[in-house]
C-alpha cells in the first residue's frame, strides 16, 4: 500500500484491506471477489449478509487494487487469478465446502476458478464482463500496443496510458483506468470464455437489465456456455452496474444467499 500510495488519489487503507468473516462450524466458505478498479469494500454488504446466514466469507484483495492506478497498470490478469487462488486455499482449510462468487471482473475470476477446481460446491457470477458497453475498452488493445511501441522506440508522442474513470462508487473505485489494465481484462475474458464449458458445479448468473458497463447479452452468453445443467440466470430491472450496493441490493443478496443455501443442501 505504501509503495504505490498517491496523495489525494489512493483510498484509505481500510477500503482495500482483505477480510474474513467467521461463520458457524461446518458451514460453507465463500470466496467473494470484488471487481476491476475496485476493492474489498465493494462487496462488504453482501459479505455481511452471507455471514449473517452463518456462512464463512473471505474477501481477497486483487493485486493492483486498493492501492493506486499505477499499481494496477503493472499487473497482469494472472496476478488477479493468484489472489483468488490464495483465497480459495484459505477457505478450503477452514470449511468443508467452498463456493466462489464475485462481481463484474470478480465474477469472471470466480468462473475461471470454477473451470479448474472441480470440487467447488458452487459458483455465482454477478454481471460477468464478457461484453463491455464502453467503447474505450474496445480501443484499449490498440492503444496499449501503441504505448509499448512508443516506449520501446524511446519516442516522444501522444502516449495515452490512462483514461478517466467516472465510477458509481468513487469512494471505492479508482478515478483513472490504466489502458494496460483494460488489456488484461480483455485477456481474462478470453480465458474465462474458453473455460466455461468445463464448469461442473452448480452455477448462478445475475445481471442488471440496463447495465451501462456490462452488456447483458454478454452475461447471457456466459450462462449459455457454462457446462453444467444445474444453472440459473436471474435478471434484475436495474439501471446501474453496481447492483450489490444501493437501492434494491438486498434483493440481489437474497438470491445469492438462496443459491448458496441450495448448494449446501446439495453437498451436505
Amino acid at each position: 500500500y505504501k509503495k504505490f500510495f498517491i496523495e489525494k488519489e489512493s483510498k484509505p487503507e481500510t477500503v482495500g484491506r482483505p477480510f474474513l468473516l467467521r461463520g458457524k462450524p461446518g458451514k460453507t466458505g465463500i470466496v467473494l471477489i470484488h471487481g476491476y478498479m475496485a476493492a474489498p469494500l465493494e462487496v462488504k454488504e453482501l459479505a455481511d449478509y452471507l455471514a449473517g446466514t452463518g456462512m464463512w466469507v473471505y474477501v481477497p484483495r486483487l493485486k493492483g487494487h486498493g492501492t493506486s492506478p499505477d499499481d494496477l497498470a503493472v499487473r497482469s490478469y494472472r496476478d488477479w487469478i493468484h489472489s483468488v487462488e490464495q483465497g480459495y486455499v484459505i477457505m478450503r482449510c477452514l470449511c468443508p465446502r467452498v463456493v466462489a462468487g464475485g462481481f463484474s471482473t470478480g465474477a469472471g475470476l470466480a468462473l475461471e476458478l470454477a473451470a479448474r477446481i472441480s470440487d467447488l460446491a458452487g459458483v455465482f457470477a454477478v454481471s460477468p464482463p464478457m461484453k463491455l458497453q464502453d467503447a474505450s475498452s474496445r480501443l484499449a488493445p490498440a492503444v496499449d500496443v501503441w504505448n509499448r511501441w512508443m516506449t520501446k522506440m524511446h519516442m516522444e508522442g501522444p502516449k495515452k496510458e490512462f483514461i478517466e474513470n467516472n465510477p458509481e462508487n468513487p469512494h471505492i473505485n479508482y478515478l483513472r483506468n490504466p489502458i494496460a489494465g483494460i488489456r488484461e481484462l480483455d485477456r481474462l475474458m478470453d480465458a474465462v470464455e474458453q473455460g466455461l464449458a468445463a464448469i461442473e458445479s452448480p452455477a448462478l448468473v445475475v445481471q442488471s437489465q440496463k447495465d451501462p458497463v456490462v452488456d447483458p447479452r454478454g452475461s447471457e452468453k456466459v450462462f449459455e456456455k457454462i457446462g453444467t445443467d444445474d444453472k440459473k440466470y436471474v435478471l434484475f430491472n436495474f439501471e446501474r452496474h453496481g447492483i450489490l450496493l444501493g437501492r434494491g441490493a438486498d434483493r440481489v443478496h437474497r438470491v445469492i444467499g438462496e443459491f448458496v443455501g441450495y448448494t449446501e443442501k446439495k453437498t451436505s
